[in-house]
C-alpha cells in the first residue's frame, strides 16, 4: 500500500475513534469467488486463474464509513489490499473521501465486476491503465449532489504504477430519465519516469442507459500519451502524441440468458492514422441464480501499424462467478 495513504489514515484515526463515527458501525460483507480460463491468442494454451475477494464496508447512509477490498488470486498466491478508504456524507449530500480507491475516470469505475456487461475490461482499459488515467490510486475526492442523479466531483490522486503521478479531476454528471445518464470528466496530472516530469491530459465523455431489458454504455477519449512523448524526447524529436477512442457495449436480458457485444476503436496517434487498434467482443452469461453465473466471451482484435503488416489476434475467456 502507499505510504502516503498511511500517513492520511494516521492523520484520521483521531476521527475515527471519535464516539459520533463509531456509532451504529453495522458492517456489510460482500465478495465473490471466480474461475475463470483464459485461451491465448491461437488457442494452444488455458489458463486456469481463481479468484476471490473479500469487501467490509460500513452501512450508515450519513456521517463517517469506510470500508476495505482484499483480492487473493491463485496466480499471485498473496492477499492484495485493493481498497481502504474513510468517507464522510453531510446532511446536504456532499461527501469527503481519502484512502486508496478507483479514480474516477471513465464509466468502468462506476461499475462493479456484478454490475459490467462484458466478463472484462477489455483493450481500451489496458491502454488507459498504462497511461495511469484509471486504476486504483491514493486519493482524495470531494463530491457532491445526487449519485443517482445530478453531481459534481472534484479529486485529487497520487499514483505510483509507472513512476510517480499526481492528478486533478473534475467530473459532471446529469441524468437524462430515471435510467440513463451523461458525464464529463476532465483530468490533467504529472508523470515522474525516472528522471522526467511529463504533463499530460484527457477528456472522458460517457453515456450509459440500463433499461429493464437492455444496457448500454458508450464512451468517448481524447487524451496525451505520455509514454510516447518522454520516447520521443529521448530521441530529440519532442512533439505531443494524442491519442483517441470511442468504446460502445450493449448488453440484453432474455430471462435467464444474458448476450452481450462490444466494439472498440483506438487511434494510438492522431498524427500517425495508421497506428490504430480495434477490438470486437461478443458473448453471453448464462445465470442459474440472481448471484451466481457462468458466462464465455470472444474478443477479436487487429493492431495496425505505420510501414508495417497488420497483427490479428484473438482471445477467448470462460468465468464462472458468485457472488455474496
Amino acid at each position: 500500500m502507499d505510504p502516503r495513504f498511511v500517513l492520511l489514515l494516521c492523520a484520521a484515526l483521531p476521527v475515527l475513534a471519535s464516539p459520533a463515527a463509531l456509532a451504529k458501525p453495522e458492517l456489510r460483507a460482500e465478495g465473490h469467488l471466480s474461475f475463470e480460463l483464459q485461451t491465448e491468442q491461437r488457442f494452444t494454451r488455458a489458463e486456469l486463474d481463481k479468484q476471490a475477494v473479500l469487501e467490509l464496508r460500513t452501512r450508515r447512509e450519513k456521517g463517517f464509513r469506510g470500508g476495505f477490498e482484499a483480492r487473493l488470486t491463485s496466480a499471485s498466491g498473496i492477499a492484495e489490499l485493493r481498497e481502504i478508504y474513510l468517507e464522510h456524507e453531510s446532511e446536504s449530500g456532499t461527501r469527503f473521501l481519502v484512502g486508496q480507491h478507483r479514480k474516477s475516470f471513465g464509466l468502468d469505475w462506476e461499475n462493479s465486476l456484478e454490475e459490467r456487461i462484458a466478463l472484462d475490461r477489455g483493450l481500451l482499459n489496458q491502454k488507459l491503465t498504462k497511461l495511469s488515467y484509471v486504476g486504483r490510486d491514493t486519493l482524495v475526492r470531494l463530491r457532491g449532489g445526487r449519485p443517482e442523479a445530478e453531481h459534481w466531483s472534484h479529486e485529487l490522486s497520487l499514483h505510483t504504477a509507472n513512476g510517480l503521478n499526481a492528478a486533478v479531476l473534475y467530473q459532471a454528471k446529469r441524468a437524462l430519465s430515471a435510467s440513463s445518464t451523461v458525464s464529463s470528466t476532465t483530468l490533467a496530472q504529472l508523470n515522474q519516469v525516472e528522471t522526467r516530469t511529463q504533463p499530460s491530459a484527457a477528456q472522458n465523455l460517457a453515456f450509459s442507459s440500463r433499461g429493464a431489458g437492455a444496457w448500454i454504455d458508450a464512451e468517448l477519449f481524447i487524451g496525451q500519451d505520455h509514454l510516447e512523448e518522454t520516447l520521443h524526447d529521448l530521441l530529440h524529436r519532442p512533439r505531443t502524441v494524442l491519442f483517441s477512442a470511442a468504446q460502445a457495449t450493449l448488453g440484453l436480458s432474455r430471462g435467464r440468458f444474458e448476450p452481450f457485444f462490444r466494439v472498440t476503436a483506438i487511434l494510438n496517434d492522431m498524427s500517425a492514422p495508421a497506428s490504430r487498434a480495434w477490438e470486437t467482443t461478443a458473448g453471453a452469461k448464462l445465470r442459474f441464480a440472481e448471484r451466481l453465473y457462468a458466462g464465455a466471451q470472444l474478443q477479436l482484435r487487429r493492431l495496425e501499424y505505420p510501414a508495417a503488416a497488420a497483427k490479428l489476434g484473438a482471445e477467448g475467456l470462460c468465468a464462472l462467478r458468485y457472488f455474496f
